[in-house]
């Protein structure tokens, strides 16, 4: 991934920063905490409208660099920001990945990035990864969903963060 605009090293360590601070961010928050019941559930969604508006420019951006569907960090900013809790996070960030997969997909069809093999295969295991993943989080009370969500975020920050230190030497 390169952009003539941004350098790559750059839009990878502020990926990796972001997720290494949702991480934290997920882990210390005391279970007691408060989400804002406003914000998602059966009322809908009254935060301000320029807050939901700013996440959705940020992650959008930031998903059309990386060429993905955004919910790895929607979901932490929906948390961090807006303190909304990890499951109901995660099932809006789902809602919004394919409006935000469609310009990426787009775009990188018409500069032949994709490999329409590799991706019905992967799509395949996706659908039924995501059907399997959606059943067991019916099993796990919320609460029990944070930390390990913040172990993923972590380990992906790492994970980031080696392969720009690795890519810069």
């Amino acid at each position: 991934m390169s952009t003539r605009w941004v350098p790559t090293q750059l839009v990878m360590m502020l990926v990796a920063l972001t997720l290494l601070l949702a991480a934290a961010q997920l882990w210390r928050r005391q279970s007691g905490a408060q989400p804002r019941p406003d914000l998602f559930g059966s009322s809908g969604v009254s935060a301000r409208p320029w807050a939901l508006a700013s996440v959705g420019v940020l992650v959008g951006a930031a998903s059309g660099l990386l060429a993905n569907a955004g919910g790895f960090l929607l979901v932490p900013a929906y948390v961090w920001l807006l303190r909304a809790r990890v499951r109901e996070a995660a099932a809006t960030a789902l809602c919004c990945a394919p409006f935000i997969a469609l310009p990426g997909i787009v775009v990188h069809g018409l500069l032949g990035h994709i490999d329409p093999s590799l991706a019905l295969q992967l799509a395949i295991g996706a659908v039924a990864g995501s059907v399997l993943g959606a059943r067991l989080s019916l099993r796990f009370q919320a609460i029990r969903l944070r930390r390990p969500f913040a172990v993923l975020l972590l380990a992906f920050g790492i994970y980031f963060s080696m392969r720009v230190l690795n890519s810069t030497s």
